[in-house]
Formats: C-alpha cells, sequence, structure tokens
C-alpha cells in the first residue's frame, strides 16, 4: 500500500522559481528550478530532522509521518524526482506513493 503524501507546487515566477508544499510550512524561493529544488531538498531534509525532534507531537504535524517516512528513505535523486515529477509546465506536481519514489522523469528530461 502506498503512503499518501502532499503535493509539490513549483511555480515559475518572474526572476525565479517558488517550490511550496501547500498545507505545510514549506516553502522555497531560488533563481532556477533547479536552485529552487535544492533549496527545498535542504527544507524537506530539515522539516524531517524537526519532526524527529518536536513536530511529531503537535496535533497539525503529527500526520506528516508517511512525509517523514518517505524524506528518511530517499536520496537526494529521489527528492529531486518527486519534487520535480513529470511535469513540463511547472505548474502543481503531484506527489507519488513511496513506491514510485525515483521513478519520474530526470531532471535532465525537462528541458
Amino acid at each position: 500500500m502506498s503512503a499518501v503524501l502532499p503535493c509539490v507546487e513549483v511555480v515559475a515566477e518572474a526572476g525565479g522559481c517558488s517550490v511550496l508544499i501547500p498545507g505545510l510550512p514549506i516553502a522555497v524561493d531560488g533563481d532556477t528550478v533547479g536552485d529552487a529544488t535544492l533549496e527545498m531538498i535542504d527544507a524537506l531534509r530539515e522539516y524531517a530532522r524537526d519532526w524527529h525532534e518536536y513536530l511529531r507531537d503537535a496535533p497539525n504535524h503529527r500526520e506528516n509521518r508517511d512525509l517523514v517516512q518517505m524524506i528518511d528513505h530517499s536520496d537526494d535523486d529521489q527528492l529531486r524526482n518527486w519534487i520535480i515529477g513529470s511535469s513540463r509546465d511547472l505548474k502543481a506536481v503531484p506527489a507519488v506513493g513511496v513506491g514510485g519514489i525515483g521513478r519520474g522523469r530526470d531532471a535532465g528530461d525537462l528541458g
């Protein structure tokens, strides 16, 4: 059974790119999609550390266990593929179940 993960939104803006996860306090900006994606990977890792330390007991974060487990068990390439997914037009990028991590389009294919 796949975990239900939140959607990641990748939004191209004038002069940069934003990546965010609606409903969570995780949002980053970068000059490019690649820069913003690297920032998001760092933000996800920080969120997972904070979750383990104190957020897991907070009512508004307790339900994010599946997301934290996915972060803990993914390398940076797998997280990048989850963030970018198969979206070429930089709209909302649907998240995939844990079993699908790493099967997304390679970032080099995003053209």
